[in-house]
């Protein structure tokens, strides 16, 4: 009877404390722990620790509540390549960019657009410092929301290819990938008010290592210089890691009101929250000198597909924003800090690559490169 009370009393003081990540863990904690120590097979011991990764993830990671999120990421986890990308580097840094400012050089040259189906987003962008003398090119996609069963074709292949996964993984998690099994000892018993704190110590890393985006808003995620460290097909290459310059995340609106016939918004307010997203992207861009974009559109145009967006009124919204001027002292347009900008479509989903390669070829038709 006293045990029973007891497990009633710890039942209900769950719904004032959550739980702790160690409560997740088997009760052969100190095997699974001495496992990633590497008492056992390296098999094994990287099986251990990819569990125990998970278990803290599931805890503190708020962005596996998104379904789609959480495959790619568990994806990632068990073929190794988080593992390989800690080894390498240290965790990959996310940027929360609520209001960029700054200086940004500018000219008079218009970029050249370019519409190509493609095969990989990422490779395009690479690609770029081999056309047209790019040295500094960047990608542009829709990011996941926190909640949800959708993500982004493009950043789908970042998590199964590049580091960008390891920015949303906390301490504990890290060190498990590292078989680091001191850090993973039990806790112990400690009074409640210093568990509390612990956890909320562990809530606010999280977050600061993995901002959330809010839908609609203006602030974009900024990653620079990641690590692309696995070839399309998604295995490990032999050639050295090659460098991404910079990542450009943003959260368009889900489902606004669309007009009659779904071919514009229905609010005023809505395409004008698009287009302040958008100009945020790419002054955030400027801001980080780049000087070639590519620009991810698997699903519609930069995700509209994925969010409910108008295919043709999102176009007109990169036209505007990338070839009229800027609010800036010297006028000029955002299309003056790029030499190309490339609308990446897929070329394995002909139903949704044709009608988006169409709409953008015939927006941007006085701005297409030769």
């Amino acid at each position: 009877a006293e045990r029973e009370g007891g497990c009633s009393r710890q039942s209900a003081m769950r719904h004032h404390y959550p739980r702790r990540p160690c409560e997740y863990f088997s009760a052969h904690r100190s095997e699974g722990v001495a496992k990633v120590s590497g008492d056992v097979g390296g098999a094994t011991a990287e099986r251990e620790a990819e569990d125990v990764a998970l278990r803290c993830l599931r805890v503190s990671c708020r962005d596996l509540r998104n379904f789609a999120f959480r495959a790619a990421l568990e994806d990632a986890l068990h073929s190794g390549l988080l593992a390989a990308a800690l080894r390498i580097h240290p965790p990959l840094k996310l940027r929360a960019v609520s209001r960029p400012g700054g200086v940004a050089c500018s000219g008079r040259r218009h970029a050249l657009v370019e519409v190509r189906p493609v095969a990989s987003a990422l490779d395009a962008t690479l690609a770029l410092t081999e056309e047209g003398h790019c040295v500094r090119p960047g990608l542009i996609f829709a990011a996941h929301a926190s909640r949800g069963e959708v993500i982004s074709r493009e950043e789908t292949e970042l998590i199964a290819r590049t580091n960008w996964a390891t920015a949303f993984l906390d301490a504990a998690a890290c060190r498990a990938l590292k078989a680091e099994a001191a850090a993973l000892a039990a806790p112990g018993d400690v009074p409640l008010g210093h568990q509390a704190r612990s956890r909320s110590e562990a809530g606010s890393q999280a977050a600061e290592s993995a901002p959330c985006l809010e839908a609609g808003s203006t602030q974009c995620l900024v990653a620079q210089e990641l690590l692309v460290l696995r070839a399309q097909s998604g295995q490990p290459s032999d050639a050295p890691p090659r460098l991404l310059e910079a990542a450009v995340a943003f959260l368009p609106q889900l489902g606004p009101a669309l007009a009659p016939g779904l071919c514009g918004y229905k609010d005023v307010k809505d395409r004008l929250a698009y287009k302040r997203q958008v100009e945020a992207c790419l002054t955030a861009c400027c801001l980080l000198d780049l000087d070639s974009l590519c620009i991810g559109c698997a699903e519609g145009v930069a995700g509209s597909a994925l969010y409910g967006h108008p295919l043709r009124e999102t176009a007109e919204v990169w036209r505007e924003v990338l070839h009229e001027k800027a609010i800036s002292a010297s006028g000029a347009t955002f299309g003056a800090q790029f030499k190309r900008v490339l609308f990446a479509v897929a070329e394995d989903v002909p139903f949704s690559a044709i009608p988006a390669a169409q709409t953008l070829r015939e927006t941007f038709s006085e701005h297409l490169a030769p």
